[in-house]
């Protein structure tokens, strides 16, 4: 869920107050318990003395150990976009692997290493220092190591065995493990000093994904695996693969992160569910429902008074060396409340529902989805819950998945009032959901590399063998809004010529990538000449002032037209609130709403003309693709089964 162009500036401007809340969004929290908010979508944390140094999309901040509030910037520090890891070497330097390349914090000086002459373009995910000192940096394209000042390349010439790193662990042994969270490439490799070795499914592996690693005090290394609802735990120890699962007491079958306290406790922090504590035999569950910030627990660290924090996607929870942890009940009182799980990206639904909130007095209970995993992730989770609902609204950013929740019955009927103006094209004849505006799926092109000229028209360009293979790129055709192209596709052109193109996709060696902000982001800084991607996505660049045009394609006469994809808002059936989830469905479906996030730039294609207003891309005389939402759901299940087979190997 990137958020292009928040910076660790905005993180100072909109102040340094720490939010100690009662709950989650009211409700009583466990005594030693504090949520720190901002910095909200946090992926990474360290400590250094009396610092918790916290990452995330917003850049870097740090939070004062003892009175958990954020300390305001330093000297001279960068605004960094993306923070994938943090690191505190022995010497007591920062190090920060974020979008761009790592940056060092040594002596009250900042420096950031980014594409050069020895040091390669690309984000960086994971930073790692061995017992000899050397950094050991996960990148997109391999790894690089630096010994004695210098950098090294190390990808598949020298033997790596994955495409990406996105975490490293050194265990006691002195071995080298790294991990590739990629959907199509993910893995799990270990380096001995002489060769790589690699371990896999067919080892005892969990999940092809990794996402971390680390080792106990028994010295058993753990590993943190699993895409969208499939994954696990794996531990290693004198050769035996054993696994941890939702069965065995887990919060959810994707595990984001593991960590060992000083009490031998374990955390397993999940994608979606939460953190999992297990103490000897018992485990203990906290989600936002009994005090912690977020859904998403992205990284777990201890710092020496023996707290122990964890960054979420909505914060840092604090949780004091002498707090009890126990599973408990929360205890909300009689406060009205709603929980919505929404697709949405946290930067343009949060505001709305905050409004919501401050309008009506109902307490809402978000749960935000990831960008790889995107609409399907939410789900697979209401699939999930159906016999026993938590969820009380759908809030989707297209609409293929809600028709399979529909045909799962996950979904109940309700028609809002407010929805009466809504074109019956993006309304369900059965009540099921109704369409809240709508993206356009369109081409985003870097201009300093490709003149006007040159711009592609189509989306078969990316066929096109006047653009080499590996400079253009689409997000992973399985999940999110991506899938639903995909399936349009199936639609328009018949399976047999629609899986001939991803078939020419794949043997030409386009890129493949987890989210349509990495296409976006990609296009943005060089690395590839043009991507597919959404109007929100591609629109973001160009307000970012990124070097960058929207191509809306196929737009010719007699052409295919592009897809323009409505989001949706839903009833769950079942709600466990329902009164108040019909008050936010009625809300949600306002022209108010619908008009905010046109203006917020989530949508450049709105459900009623009256909302039609100016963006980055004109879409008066846009020329659709031909499609209904029915002919695009009915190829949803064969065009996964194609496109596994052709992308997933």
């Amino acid at each position: 869920m990137s958020k292009w162009g928040l910076t660790v500036g905005v993180l100072a401007t909109t102040g340094l107050a720490v939010l100690v809340l009662q709950g989650f969004r009211g409700a009583p929290m466990p005594a030693g318990w504090t949520t720190v908010r901002p910095p909200y979508n946090t992926t990474a944390l360290a400590v250094q003395g009396g610092i918790v140094w916290v990452g995330g999309e917003d850049g870097v901040v740090a939070i004062d150990r003892k009175t958990a509030a954020p300390r305001r910037p330093s000297d001279g520090q960068p605004s960094l976009r993306g923070v994938r890891d943090l690191l505190v070497t022995r010497r007591g330097d920062l190090w920060i692997a974020h979008a761009t390349g790592v940056t060092r914090y040594a002596d009250d000086q900042w420096r950031t290493f980014g594409p050069s002459s020895t040091f390669p373009s690309g984000p960086c995910f994971a930073l790692c220092e061995d017992r000899a000192g050397s950094l050991w940096i996960g990148r997109q394209g391999g790894l690089i190591r630096r010994r004695s000042g210098e950098f090294e390349i190390i990808s598949s010439r020298e033997g790596l065995p994955l495409a990406d790193v996105e975490t490293i662990f050194e265990d006691r042994a002195g071995d080298i493990w790294v991990g590739s969270a990629s959907p199509v490439h993910g893995g799990l490799a270990r380096f001995d000093g002489r060769a790589w070795r690699t371990h896999s499914t067919r080892d005892g592996l969990v999940h092809n994904s990794v996402n971390q690693i680390t080792q106990d005090r028994e010295g058993a290394v753990w590993i943190a695996t699993g895409f969208a609802s499939r994954g696990g735990a794996n531990r290693v120890a004198n050769g035996r693969w054993t696994s941890v699962t939702r069965r065995d007491g887990l919060a959810g079958e994707k595990v984001r992160s593991i960590f060992e306290d000083s009490s031998g406790r374990l955390w397993f922090g999940s994608e979606y569910d939460g953190v999992a504590v297990r103490s000897g035999t018992q485990w203990a569950v906290f989600t936002p429902r009994n005090g912690l910030a977020g859904w998403e627990v992205r990284d777990i660290t201890q710092d020496s008074d023996g707290a122990v924090w964890l960054a979420t996607e909505n914060g840092v929870t604090r949780i004091a060396r002498t707090a009890a942890v126990s599973a408990r009940t929360p205890s909300g009182g009689t406060a009205r409340s709603v929980a919505v799980y929404t697709s949405v990206d946290q930067v343009y639904s949060e505001p709305i529902l905050q409004r919501f909130e401050q309008a009506t007095g109902i307490r809402v209970l978000p749960v935000y989805d990831v960008e790889a995993a995107k609409t399907t992730g939410l789900v697979n989770r209401l699939i999930a819950e159906k016999g026993r609902p938590l969820a009380d609204v759908f809030w989707s950013g297209e609409f293929v998945q809600t028709m399979l929740l529909e045909e799962q019955g996950v979904l109940a009927a309700y028609r809002p009032p407010t929805a009466a103006d809504v074109p019956a094209a993006y309304r369900d004849p059965h009540d099921r959901w109704v369409g809240i505006t709508g993206r356009a799926r369109v081409l985003l092109v870097n201009t300093k590399l490709l003149p006007p000229s040159k711009h592609p028209r189509s989306l078969f360009d990316l066929l096109n063998r006047t653009y080499a293979a590996d400079r253009v790129g689409i997000a992973l055709p399985l999940f999110g809004t991506s899938a639903t192209h995909a399936a349009a596709l199936y639609a328009a052109l018949d399976r047999s010529n629609a899986r001939r193109f991803f078939d020419g996709l794949r043997t030409r060696g386009v890129r493949i990538v987890d989210g349509n902000s990495t296409i976006r982001d990609m296009v943005a800084d060089g690395r590839l000449l043009f991507g597919v991607t959404d109007t929100d996505d591609a629109c973001a660049a160009v307000k970012a002032g990124a070097p960058v045009r929207v191509v809306v394609p196929d737009q010719e006469a007699g052409g295919l037209g592009a897809l323009v994809i409505p989001g949706t808002v839903s009833l769950v059936a079942g709600a466990p609130h329902s009164s108040e989830a019909s008050a936010l469905i009625d809300y949600l479906v306002t022209k108010d709403v619908e008009a905010a996030l046109v203006d917020a730039g989530w949508s450049h294609v709105p459900t009623r003309l009256s909302s039609r207003r100016g963006g980055c891309v004109a879409m008066t005389d846009l020329r659709r693709m031909n499609v209904t939402a029915d002919a695009v759901f009915a190829q949803l299940r064969r065009m996964k089964q194609d496109l596994t087979q052709v992308f997933v190997r």
